[in-house]
């Protein structure tokens, strides 16, 4: 049997949500860590789309604070508000 990444179940619960607010046009919210800052930070998104790279999630969206289109590993989403 073929064992889903240790970080898919995660993952996968902020998935129907992600495509929920995609489709809604909805801002979140979201909690998120940063790997290469070991940092956690809390920014308010427009989600636009989900891809899958290497059959990981990642949602494409534009990051008010930064006020850029951004990457997020959904994996990595820690929290989501709506």
């Amino acid at each position: 049997a073929v064992e889903a990444p240790a970080d898919f179940h995660a993952a996968s619960d902020h998935l129907a949500t992600l495509e929920h607010a995609i489709a809604n046009a909805t801002p979140l919210r979201i909690t998120y860590y940063t790997a290469t800052r070991d940092a956690t930070t809390t920014r308010t998104i427009e989600p636009l789309r989900l891809e899958w790279r290497r059959q990981i999630p990642y949602l494409i969206a534009y990051c008010r604070l930064r006020q850029d289109e951004r990457v997020f590993r959904v994996s990595r989403i820690l929290a989501i508000d709506v």
